[in-house]
């Protein structure tokens, strides 16, 4: 049953899904849902016809990636964007499996791309969801003290208010209150960057420093403190450097490069 699962599940996933998305489009474009689920048994066994000499063609260990597809065959609402994103992390996980094919994948321009590409897509998703204006609480006092220079609750977060205050005078958004919370965007943009930075230093792996990204990323936690003020994500960011300056000074000590390993413990000691 195992060995049947492991051969055959990415083929019954991937027609699910397809059916999944027949069916959806249908019923979008004829308003008749009765009509969608009907041709829904058709156009899976269509789709296994199809699917089947296609993935059968390539290894267990090659194909696993489609078994992500589940996430949207179990997704409670029809969303295409959803279905889009699941797709493309799949797509992305098997260009990753090939890599040792991709020697152009090390070239620094690639790198460049990889890093600019995580802090557009996360930037902004977060742009979209960021909150549109004032917030209750401890997230409307932070976007009052930084608009007026004044002093938060103990232990009053000073570098975070003065820098808050510099957004508050960018001139961008509607009111200062936005630019508050688009600060929270941005320094958790770059903790990202660290992240995958970090991940990619210890594993030389761009799948792992990527899905380090999108789990943090899409966190509940993480993705709320990202589109609100809060001294969090400052938090996070600083966190977040002074692991990717450990690890370098680990691998500047290691290379026995004296000065690169000083400035890396400098860097570490004043994120921290």
């Amino acid at each position: 049953m195992r060995h049947f699962l492991a051969a055959k599940g990415p083929i019954l996933i991937s027609a699910l899904f397809l059916g999944r998305l027949s069916a959806e489009a249908l019923a979008f474009f004829s308003d008749i849902p009765v009509s969608a689920f009907l041709v829904l048994g058709l156009v899976l066994a269509l789709s296994l016809f199809v699917c089947a000499p296609l993935i059968g063609r390539f290894p267990v260990e090659k194909t696993w990636p489609l078994w992500l597809l589940l996430v949207y065959v179990v997704y409670p609402y029809p969303d295409w964007r959803a279905a889009l994103a699941v797709t493309a992390v799949i797509l992305l996980i098997l260009a990753l499996q090939q890599r040792e094919k991709w020697a152009w994948l090390e070239r620094r321009w690639v790198k460049t791309a990889v890093f600019f590409t995580t802090a557009l897509l996360f930037l902004t998703l977060y742009l979209v969801t960021l909150a549109p204006d004032l917030l209750p609480a401890d997230n409307g006092e932070y976007q009052m003290v930084a608009a007026t220079l004044g002093v938060a609750h103990p232990p009053g977060f000073p570098f975070y208010t003065l820098l808050a205050h510099l957004f508050t005078r960018l001139p961008i958004g509607p009111t200062a209150a936005y630019r508050v919370n688009l600060l929270s965007a941005v320094t958790a943009t770059v903790t990202l960057l660290l992240v995958l930075a970090t991940l990619y230093r210890l594993t030389k792996s761009y799948l792992g420093g990527i899905t380090a990204v999108f789990a943090l990323a899409s966190a509940v936690t993480f993705w709320a403190q990202a589109t609100t003020a809060n001294i969090r994500s400052l938090t996070a960011l600083f966190a977040a450097l002074a692991l990717f300056a450990l690890i370098g000074f680990r691998e500047a000590t290691r290379s026995q490069n004296r000065q690169r390993a000083e400035r890396y413990l400098i860097l570490c000691a004043l994120a921290l």
